[in-house]
């Protein structure tokens, strides 16, 4: 008799366990769709996941001239000091750049007196 209650105790526990595996589950579904959510109704928290990626990229860089620095002859690290700093500077300048070009057609091309706005 014992053993039987034992054997279905074991069976309400994991159904227990399975219900709050389930419930994470949803709830982490739900954390993904939430945060989903909340980067779409927002761009500049994009911000942050592009600002990760430019870390990233950073180290990289850097790591490359550190490298060529112990390794590499003169050239060599010229060259991975140019490249790092080309990556920063670009990195840095696009988003100002795009956002100048786009100024720059409206004023040209879609301005009214041609009558295309």
């Amino acid at each position: 008799m014992q053993e039987g209650r034992g054997f279905k105790g074991d069976i309400g526990k994991d159904k227990e366990r399975n219900r709050v595996k389930k419930q994470q589950a949803r709830t982490a579904k739900e954390k993904r769709s939430d945060k989903l959510q909340d980067l779409l109704s927002s761009p500049r928290k994009w911000k942050f996941l592009e600002s990760a990626e430019y870390q990233e990229a950073s180290k990289v860089t850097a790591k490359n001239v550190v490298e060529e620095i112990c390794y590499g002859t003169s050239s060599d690290i010229d060259d991975a000091i140019t490249e790092a700093l080309d990556f920063k500077v670009a990195t840095r300048i696009n988003p100002q750049l795009e956002k100048t070009a786009k100024e720059i057609e409206e004023d040209i091309f879609w301005c009214n007196q041609y009558g295309n706005k």
